[in-house]
Order: structure tokens, then sequence, then C-alpha cells
């Protein structure tokens, strides 16, 4: 049946049409053009089947260069479930009779069958999956997999789709699906994998990852995690404490070593090269013709590009610590709260709309750390937009200390920077951000926009100072 609907042109247009359309409604598959795009296949394979189901995978190439994961639940039996609908793909006719077409993450009796079986591997059309799991839990990871009880879809993300996986055994998985593909190793896999390999416990133990080659090249389609169950993330717990007067700054200071860490464990695990005069030059003209382009797009913006231009160049003249990888996409909402572990970090693949080859490239720690100290000060602002509490002292007080204890550590595992010299630079790439941010809010959420407007203030004011 599904050779049928792959080979037969007719039907194979009718899908790919419709498969585009439900791209487009997906937060995952938002484009730069608003026209639904023009698909092609680049490879399927059949990956498992049931009673009811037969469940395949499809990567799809867009006319833009964009590529898609598409896992695939056929019904064969005409079955919908309710809450089956909004997962609807298309019907398809066959010889062989009708079929709905559903995305298998969004229907509960394939999941279990698609995670099982991406981590089988599968060879099929013009596609192959093909798993890794690491020792020494790749024997107990295999037979939880065959003994799934339940499993869930996380709601809300951008551009992946989650799936909780809960076993017989008690052990609990979640296992990221990458909607968008790119050549090559994805930054959460490989990132991930060189962390665990140094020991580091700031993220959750990971199982193993699922590549795949098809027309368009290789790329990773997945990754396997521990999940943690009852646990809250930075973002809100920050919400929390800001709205309740509650100190955050022990949390904040936990926060900051635990970021040190990972940075020293990356830089010890991956290539690293020094922030030469070139590095730095070719780093903050990038900044300013950013900060141009956003100025361009929110005028308002224009009255700061002046003293920001200074910020960046004055930059050039004091002592960066050296590029690496680091987590290229981090704020409040990736860090959870294990009552266990500490802080653990999440989802290091980077900024998902920028390119893949920038996200591989080494790039400054400070750009970590300045994430940090703009999500703080977002939800500062944000209970005070919302709630009318005046925040500002507690965000102070969570930033210095959150910057204190980074510095600790950091000097404390051989970063030779002064701490001039890393609190100057924290400040030149918040703002950087910040211009980023106003025009995020200009176009999405205008009632926020005084946020990152107040900011620019204060880092245009005063970074021209040290500290």
């Amino acid at each position: 049946m599904l050779s049928i609907v792959f080979s037969d042109h007719v039907r194979r247009e009718s899908f790919l049409e419709d498969a585009a359309r439900f791209i487009m409604g997906q937060r995952w598959g938002a484009l730069s053009s608003r026209e639904v795009p023009q698909l092609q296949i680049a490879g399927w394979t059949r990956l498992a089947e049931d009673e009811h189901l037969v469940v395949s995978f499809v990567s799809l190439g867009a006319d833009d260069g964009v590529r898609f994961a598409f896992p695939v639940a056929w019904n064969k039996d005409g079955r919908v479930e309710e809450g089956e609908l909004e997962n609807l793909i298309t019907q398809v006719e066959t010889p062989f009779g009708s079929y709905n077409v559903y995305d298998a993450t969004g229907i509960d009796r394939a999941r279990a069958l698609l995670a099982r079986a991406l981590f089988e591997g599968a060879s099929g059309e013009g596609l192959n999956l093909e798993p890794t799991l690491f020792d020494p839990t790749a024997h107990r990871v295999r037979e939880d997999l065959q003994a799934i009880t339940s499993t869930e879809r996380l709601v809300g993300e951008q551009s992946n789709t989650s799936l909780i996986i809960h076993t017989e055994s008690g052990n609990e998985y979640i296992l990221k699906l990458f909607r968008r593909l790119h050549e090559g190793t994805n930054p959460d896999a490989e990132l991930q994998e060189a962390l665990q390999a140094e020991g580091n416990t700031q993220i959750p133990d990971f199982f193993g990852y699922v590549s795949g080659t098809d027309a368009l090249g290789g790329t990773d389609v997945a990754l396997l995690n521990r999940f943690l169950p009852h646990v809250q993330d930075a973002w809100r717990e920050a919400l929390i404490a800001a709205a309740q007067g509650i100190d955050f700054a022990g949390q904040a200071s936990d926060l900051g070593t635990s970021l040190a860490q990972i940075h020293t464990d990356l830089a010890k695990a991956l290539p690293t090269e020094p922030a030469s005069t070139n590095v730095r030059a070719l780093t903050l003209e990038s900044m300013k013709r950013r900060f141009v382009h956003h100025a361009e797009a929110l005028p308002v913006l224009e009255s700061f590009t002046e003293a920001a231009n200074e910020v960046f160049t004055r930059a050039l003249r004091v002592e960066w610590p050296p590029f690496q990888r680091i987590h290229g996409d981090l704020h409040l909402g990736q860090v959870l709260n294990s009552p266990s572990e500490g802080w653990v970090f999440l989802d290091f693949e980077g900024e998902p709309f920028r390119p893949m080859s920038e996200r591989v490239k080494p790039d400054s720690p400070c750009r970590d750390v300045a994430g940090i100290l703009r999500s703080i000060d977002y939800a500062a602002a944000y209970v005070e937009l919302n709630e009318g509490i005046d925040a500002r002292e507690w965000a102070h007080a969570a930033r210095e200390s959150f910057i204190e204890a980074y510095l600790a550590q950091s000097a404390a595992r051989g970063g030779g920077q002064s701490t001039e010299d890393l609190r100057f630079l924290f400040r030149v790439f918040e703002l950087d951000k910040a211009a980023y941010e106003a025009v995020y809010e200009s176009q999405n959420r205008p009632e926020w926009l005084p946020i990152p407007l107040s900011a620019l203030e204060e880092l245009t004011a005063n970074a021209t100072q040290q500290g």
C-alpha cells in the first residue's frame, strides 16, 4: 500500500500537497515564505505495524532547501479516536481501500511503535535509519523500548517534537524528534555526548541517537534522554520567586556555577580557538551589522545605534576568553531544577533557525551568560507587566549572584581573563541580544517591547564603564 502511494505520481503528489499544508500549520513548520511549499520525498521507509496501523518515516525536502522529518501513521481499519482529527494529514485512496494518514507523534497507538522502531533501525526506499545506543545502558534501553506501557507528546515546542515514554520497568525516557533536518551531526547530540564523556552531571542521562541517510544527505533524526518527572524549569521558578519576593540569589549562584562547569567540560572535550584580534573584530562587526538591520526593522532602535557602536568598538580592546562550543540558545526555560542533580541543562542544538554551519562553530561563552542574564531581566519585567510588582532589586541581586558564581568557578578552573573584562563582555553580548528581542517583541508581543528597550537604555548608558 505504501509503495503504491509513493510510486504512483497522482497519489504521491496529492499526499505531498496535503503534507505541505499540514506542515505549514505546525509550529515547527514555519517557513520564511507564507506560501505552501513544494515538497519532494527525499526518502521513506516502513517502520512498524500492529493490527490497526502501519507506521512509516518520510524525509521531505522543501523548495527553499528546508528538510523535514515526517513520521506517518496509516490507519488500516478506519478507526478515528477522539482527539486524533487534529493530527489528520490526508486520506489516500488505494486499490486496497481508503486510508486515513496521520502525524504519528499525535496518535497514542502509533507513538510506541515509532519509538521502538527508531531504535531498532530501518532501511527502505532511499532512507536508512541507524540507531546508536551507548554502553553500558544499551541493553537495558532496548529491553525497555520493547515494553512501553504509555506515551505522551509534549505540547508547545517550536522546532522539535518530544515524546515521553513510560516502560514496564518504571524507567522513563524522552525521545526528541528533530523536525528540521540538517546535514551532519546535530549539536544537541554532539554536545551531550561530549559532556557525558567528561562525566558532566548537568545534563539528563543521554542514551543515544538515531541518524538517517536519504537522497539529500546524512542527518541526525532523533535522540533519547532520561525523562525527569516532577521538575520545574528555572523560568517558572524565577517567576514565582520574583512575584512573591523570594530571594533567588542562592539558586542563581548555583546556576552560574553549573554553567561554568558546562563551559569548562565542553572546552576540554571539543576544539577551542583563541579570541584573536581578527576573531574579535569579525564578531563585533557582525554585531554592528545586526544592530543596523534591527534598527531598519524597528526605527526606535536608531537612537541607540551610535552608543551601541561605541560599546562594540571598545570591546575590541578588552581581553576575551577563548572561543569554544557553547549552548547557543540559553535561557531560563532551558534549565530544569532536579532535586537530586541540581540544575540540568537541555536543548543544546543552538538557535534552531540559524544555519547549522553557524551553530557548530566555536563561539564566545559570554553569549550563554548573556542569555541567562537577559532571561532574569525578563522574569522581573514579566511580573511587573502582569502583576504590577517592582522586581528590579530582585533581578539585580539574582544577576549579581549568577555572575559572581560563574566568574569564581571559571577562575578556579583556569580562566585567565580579568573579571572587569568579562563583566564588560557580558554586557556587550546582552546588548546584541536585547536588540534582537526588541524586534521580536515589536512583531509578536508589542506590549512586551518596553522590556528590551529598557535594557537597551541601561546597556548603552553604562556598558562603557567596566563592571
